[in-house]
């Protein structure tokens, strides 16, 4: 059976059907389901003989921050959180993926749509259910099944969409010092790769270091000011001079 063939049955036979029940909508070659406060999207990958499933969710109060995620995604990855299948799947290291490839016998491609929908029912379908509220969201990314981390800054702010702005002042600067420490240790492997090997890669480090803190205090103080949290990353720097 040939590789598309294969793909066709796997849509026409098991995903499509379940991802039509379940609200949503093929787009372009993805599926995609919107109401007044998501946007969920799955996507099919084929990738050199191996096929992947992404996974994406989207809040739209997050209209707010929208330089730092897109209001209007068009793919798994562009949404506010994104994983693969095998990312919700306990006990695997790396990424799980489904050869489909041409000259597959008629039971080999079988076996490979079963066990694609096998786990498409027992880990996808209950994620799009749980993610499909704020709440259910916030509970996802507090679990030990996130694998993936999290973009930058995503749970503070939906602390805040969800009103706890206490909680997320308090998370906010946990997430800033966090990052913070992390691009202060890339600025001085930087800086110290650059005084011993002239190397342009260290350089260019050294400047992604410093952009990041620059953009993430820009950030923190834009939302500071529009929701009145009265949050002061310079004050969170506690005199680092990062440009050292």
């Amino acid at each position: 059976m040939s590789q598309n063939k294969t793909l066709r049955k796997l849509f026409s036979e098991k995903l499509s059907p379940c991802l039509k029940e379940l609200g949503f909508k093929k787009k372009n070659l993805n599926f995609y389901r919107e109401d007044n406060n998501h946007i969920l999207i799955v996507t099919g990958q084929q990738s050199h003989g191996r096929f992947f499933i992404n996974l994406g969710v989207s809040l739209k109060c997050y209209d707010d921050f929208i330089k730092y995620f897109k209001k209007d995604p068009q793919r798994a990855e562009e949404c506010v959180y994104d994983c693969r299948i095998g990312n919700l799947i306990k006990g695997i290291i790396f990424d799980k993926h489904w050869n489909i490839y041409d000259n597959l016998s008629e039971e080999e491609a079988s076996d490979v749509i079963e066990d694609v929908w096998r786990d498409f029912s027992t880990y996808a379908v209950p994620w799009i259910n749980l993610v499909s509220t704020p709440e259910g969201f916030m509970e996802f990314l507090e679990s030990e099944d996130k694998i993936v981390p999290a973009k930058s800054f995503l749970y503070p702010i939906i602390l805040l969409c969800l009103g706890q702005k206490d909680k997320s002042i308090v998370e906010f600067e946990t997430e800033y010092k966090n990052r913070l420490k992390e691009n202060l240790d890339l600025i001085k492997k930087s800086k110290k790769g650059m005084e011993e090997l002239d190397h342009f890669g260290y350089e260019l480090n050294y400047k992604i270091g410093i952009n990041c803190i620059e953009e993430m205090t820009r950030h923190v103080k834009a939302i500071s000011k529009k929701h009145d949290m009265n949050m002061d990353p310079d004050a969170w720097l506690d005199g680092v001079n990062y440009k050292m």
